[in-house]
């Protein structure tokens, strides 16, 4: 993305309703046993990643997409950790996958293999977490 690129209104997102058919399908139809959290994360990385690389193929390029709410905007990174600090219950870690441009959030307890499922973004954030945004390691 450059920084050219303009920023999509997170309010103005429509979930991407149609995953959930498609697991539905796939797990009525036997091509797969995952539950829906680990489905969507096989699914959104394999289309991220695409078929194995070649030797000499160049190295693919990140995810990244601006968002806007009010008048703050900020990046997401598909595949990133990443903290945001509330203010009265503090760090909230989370990972996020993008479904093209529409960002899925998955809260998790770092040190721990504590993962909630993924949640759509909008509303889940006060304006005052999105300015404290930082992309972990």
């Amino acid at each position: 993305m450059t920084s050219e690129s303009q920023a999509i209104d997170i309010q103005s997102l429509t979930p991407p309703r149609s995953r959930f058919y498609q697991w539905r399908n796939e797990v009525a139809n036997g091509s797969t046993h995952l539950g829906f959290d680990e489905w969507l994360v096989v699914t959104l990385t394999n289309e991220r990643m695409g078929p194995a690389p070649v030797a000499g193929d160049a190295t693919p390029t990140e995810h990244v997409v601006r968002y806007r709410l009010d008048d703050d905007e900020f990046e997401l990174v598909d595949g990133a950790r990443y903290v945001v600090v509330h203010a009265k219950i503090g760090p909230r870690y989370f990972r996020c996958l993008l479904d093209g441009d529409y960002p899925l959030v998955s809260f998790y307890r770092p040190g721990t293999f504590m993962q909630l499922p993924w949640v759509t973004i909008t509303d889940l954030f006060t304006l005052g977490e999105l300015r404290s945004l930082k992309r972990l390691a």
